[in-house]
């Protein structure tokens, strides 16, 4: 095994060429597995550029042995909608026909592989949500807790494990439960270094066994897919494919091509990185875990049964002082990584070549091929497992191997290659450049940009040019940044962040949707370096977005990959300017004496300043993201180093940390199977209280109007009395509000006056007297409430989304008026909500708010917003406030005060003020902005 690694190792680094052998094919390349099921391993190009060579051909595979293995069977069934799914032509899809019946205007449609011998479906996009939501309810047994006697039992040894108390005769009482995938085996193996052995233990789980245990879950059969499918969405004549999940990008139905009739893939997606487990650094395990590409990311990316699962424990070759930094050295580790990956992957070697014919849970027996679809792991793992020479090496990317010196550049290189015309010229021309396409090797969000370009990079060349600017300048962005308004799921930054370290991606991942207010810093006239440093902070900001996005139509990966060559631009042009700034400083000195040590300035070419590149390219093979980010399978690392501290005595404490992890596996499945039976009984107990009229409703249920429209409440939603803020309220106590706050002045005429034309568009819903309509002869303020919930369809995945906006004069002991953006008769436009509250006219209720407008002028765009991507709005001190109804509020926005662009009048007084719009905040807010026409802003024109 080290012969053929270090070889492998040798030809990657020495050598490198765009044909691939059979070795170098990525779906090899750690584990010696012929997942490509007979592809022709010619070079290919990433998706976008295929029309720069002709597709690999698929030849013809015949059914190969027969290798029954068979799971027991079980009696409940698969949904219609699991079957197996399959194919379609590789274009969009052409309208119906004439003959067939006419199709909704906005439908989602599904083509299949060809192997499945399905017809394409056609789902309103509602129904499409549906079917990726919950399925059916399944029965399980009377006594799910087994094999503990009693539930009692049961949940006393989960409390004796969560409580770490293991010892004596606790241990046997956890030795009991059932083994699920199988107990962790050790195998010891020898690698040769110098002359001598060096031995070496791997831990590992049976991966098919695993896979099994997955087949046979009823809970989890209804989920599993099957088939590659293409997704589009149509829109009147118009379409465009969606990618989602992995089986519906290019790789699934790639794979699929190749295999025999009647054969289906299970793509596994395998996570590999090291993990310190004492909290002084001391000690490390290397945990190996796997989860199933053929589940739902909400189930796969999920702690529970179906979720991520510690397959291997791979030994760590110790440092030695005689051999650290040689190059020997380094092959010797990759070679012990490849042979203790190879036990791992031993189960299901043969599987990959011939299938296994398998009985899952309810369903048809399954002709089943596994494949690692997909490597999860940050760049120094991936070339452990590439076998390349990591960021020093001349060809450092694993994917493309393009050279070090272009690494930022290498769209441009590809720009090239489809102005040639044939298909053998671009190749001769892209293999002098040495690029391939490594397909199970994937982009990690994680470490490639929000813990490696913005952390290590982008951030730290921010804090540099503060405080070489002025040392004040840190202390101003602390307070900036400490002054952020708050929002859900935004990391609020109390202590600032020029001399605060993170170890959590989601930190940095925050913190660069706010690092922004470092515009008042960088500012074109006085640091013409910086500002451009910070408009390659807002194209790193919007790759960023793109890269998180659940779903990716065709339209958001062009939008996305547009923005790859900017951002190269903008930091070439960055780099640049410092080496010029820096050449000009060392001119003016013309005193030798003075004259600074030259020093090295930071150069760009380096992997996570390059890896966005194949971004888009996994997105079209393996789906978004969210498929292979590392962060799920990092946030399993806590669990390690809690068995470390708790379950184990600091010794040999591989086996130990990997029995309890036998155990908390056990003790899931069972827990899964506990609250499903409760589940069941539950529903049956209110199944009971309906047909006997019997039931309570919830006490904690949100406040919903009884408004005209029934759909309302679906809309949004009132919330009262749960936070400062909320409770009962008058007209009197409200305009008592106006000797503080001038929006409360004249509020009772608002109201009146709000009301009247309300009923004069909606007659019906005053009450009649013998069908006359009778006389608005009052009304009165019932409640006041101190948030509101929104609920939107999501432009990104048009999955139902709930906003929660707060007004409230103490939230988190800080008073809080969110912004919300409206659907008015002038069109969409940002206020700020200043009361909710409920009208009651004739014993109905009517949800209100009184808010104050942002529609004044703005004026033109200028550079500076066209650089950044600033969106602003105005509005005057002393305006005139709105009431309107909640249900106007198409979504909530985060809006912040910028005070220097304040205006005052000649009396020194403020009249307006400006704020900015926050459109990093989310991805809808984000997608929103792009084109949005508001009240006191013209039509934006697509930047750049």
């Amino acid at each position: 095994m080290k012969g053929l690694a270090l070889e492998r190792y040798k030809n990657v680094n020495k050598a490198p060429s765009a044909e691939l052998s059979m070795e170098n094919n990525s779906y090899v390349c750690c584990t010696g597995l012929p997942t490509n099921f007979g592809v022709n391993p010619s070079p290919a190009l990433p998706p976008r550029f295929n029309s720069l060579s002709a597709l690999p051909s698929s030849p013809g595979t015949t059914t190969s042995q027969r290798c029954w293995e068979q799971a027991q069977p079980l009696a409940t069934g698969l949904s219609e909608d699991s079957d197996d799914m399959g194919d379609a032509p590789p274009f969009p899809p052409e309208m119906a026909s004439s003959s067939e019946p006419e199709p909704p205007t906005d439908y989602i449609r599904t083509e299949y592989h060809p192997h499945s011998g399905r017809q394409p479906r056609l789902d309103k996009v509602e129904e499409f949500q549906a079917q990726t939501g919950s399925r059916s309810t399944i029965t399980l047994e009377d006594k799910p807790w087994s094999p503990f006697s009693s539930r009692d039992d049961f949940e006393l040894t989960e409390w004796i494990l969560e409580s770490a108390i293991n010892q004596g005769d606790i241990d046997a009482l956890l030795t009991m439960m059932i083994k699920r995938g199988g107990q962790f085996e050790s195998s010891t193996f020898t690698v040769p270094l110098q002359g001598q052995s060096y031995e070496f233990t791997v831990y590992h789980r049976d991966l098919w066994s695993w896979t099994l245990d997955i087949l046979q879950d009823p809970l989890l059969a209804p989920y599993l897919n099957w088939g590659a499918q293409r997704l589009f969405k149509v829109n009147g004549s118009t379409s465009q494919r969606f990618y989602m999940e992995p089986h519906t990008g290019n790789m699934f139905w790639e794979i699929q091509t190749t295999l025999p009739d009647g054969g289906k893939p299970i793509c596994y997606i395998i996570y590999a990185d090291k993990t310190w487990l004492s909290s002084f650094g001391t000690v490390q395990g290397y945990p190996i875990i796997v989860r199933l590409g053929n589940l739902p990311s909400h189930i796969r990316n999920g702690q529970g049964v179906g979720g991520g699962c510690v397959i291997g424990w791979l030994p760590i070759v110790k440092e030695e002082a005689q051999h650290t930094g040689k190059s020997y050295y380094t092959d010797f580790k990759r070679a012990v990584w490849h042979k203790a990956f190879e036990f791992i992957l031993s189960p299901i070697k043969e599987k990959s070549k011939f299938g296994a014919w398998v009985q899952a849970a309810g369903a048809a027996e399954l002709y089943l091929f596994p494949t690692i679809m997909i490597l999860s792991a940050d760049y120094e793992e991936q070339c452990m497992m590439a076998l390349t020479r990591g960021c020093n090496a001349y060809f450092p990317c694993n994917i493309c191997m393009v050279p070090f010196e272009k690494q930022y550049r290498a769209q441009e290189i590809y720009e090239e290659a489809k102005k040639i015309r044939g298909t053998t010229a671009r190749n001769t021309f892209l293999q002098k450049f040495s690029l391939r396409f490594i397909k199970a090797l994937s982009f990690d969000r994680l470490h490639a940009f929000n813990n490696g370009l913005f952390a290590d990079h982008l951030l730290e060349e921010i804090k540099k040019r503060m405080i070489k600017l002025r040392s004040s300048y840190a202390q101003l962005a602390d307070e900036l940044l400490q002054a952020f308004p708050s929002w859900k799921d935004l990391y609020h930054f109390k202590q600032g962040f020029m001399n605060v370290t993170f170890t959590d991606g989601r930190k940095y991942e925050a913190l660069s949707k706010l690092i922004f207010i470092a515009h008042a810093i960088f500012m074109a006239a006085n640091d013409p370096i910086g500002y451009i440093l910070l408009r390659a902070l807002r194209v790193y900001m919007e790759l960023d977005v793109y890269a998180s996005l659940t779903l990716h139509t065709s339209d958001t990966l062009r939008d996305g990959q547009a923005r790859t060559p900017i951002f190269a631009s903008v930091i070439e042009e960055y780099e640049k300017a410092a080496r010029n700034k820096y050449k000009a400083m060392r001119q003016t000195l013309t005193c030798t004496d003075t004259i600074p040590k030259e020093k090295k300035l930071k150069h760009w070419n380096f992997p996570k300043a390059h890896s966005h590149q194949h971004l888009f390219d996994d997105i079209e093979a393996k789906g978004v993201t969210l498929n292979y980010n590392t962060k799920p399978n990092e946030s399993m690392h806590g669990s390690f180093k809690e068995s470390y501290q708790h379950h184990t005595n600091f010794k040999n404490v591989d086996e130990q940390i990997l029995r309890v992890d036998d155990w908390y596996n056990a003790m899931t499945y069972i827990r899964q199977q506990v609250n499903h039976h409760d589940k069941i009984e539950k529903e049956g107990d209110e199944d009971d209280e309906g047909e006997t009229g019997d039931s309570n409703e919830d006490e904690l249920a949100p406040t919903s109007s009884t408004s005209s429209e029934a759909d309302y409440a679906a809309t949004a939603s009132l919330h009262g009395g749960r936070g400062k803020g909320g409770g009962k309220l008058s007209i009197a106590e409200v305009e008592a509000k106006a000797v503080d706050n001038s929006d409360f002045c004249d509020f009772l005429n608002r109201l009146s006056s709000h009301m009247k034309k309300h009923f004069e568009s909606h007659p019906e819903e005053l009450p009649s007297d013998n069908g006359v309509p009778a006389e608005l002869d009052g009304f009165k303020c019932q409640d006041q409430d101190c948030a509101i919930f929104i609920n939107y369809s999501s432009v990104v995945d048009w999955s139902f989304t709930t906003d929660i906006l707060r007004c409230s004069p103490s939230f988190n002991y800080h008073p809080c008026y969110d912004f919300v953006l409206l659907d008015t008769n002038q069109g969409p436009m940002f206020v700020q909500l200043v009361l909710i509250f409920e009208c009651v006219v004739h014993e109905k209720v009517y949800p209100l708010m009184l808010v104050r407008p942002f529609k004044e002028a703005i004026g033109p765009i200028t550079k500076k917003d066209h650089d950044l991507g600033f969106y602003w709005v105005r509005t005057r001190m002393k305006g005139d406030p709105l009431i309107i109804s909640i249900y106007s509020i198409i979504q909530g926005a985060l809006l912040i005060e910028d005070v220097a662009m304040n205006r005052t009048n000649n009396r020194g007084e403020r009249t307006t003020k400006d704020y900015l719009v926050v459109d990093m905040i989310d991805a809808d807010m984000f997608l929103w902005m792009q084109n949005l026409s508001y009240v006191g802003r013209a039509t934006r024109t697509t930047r750049r």
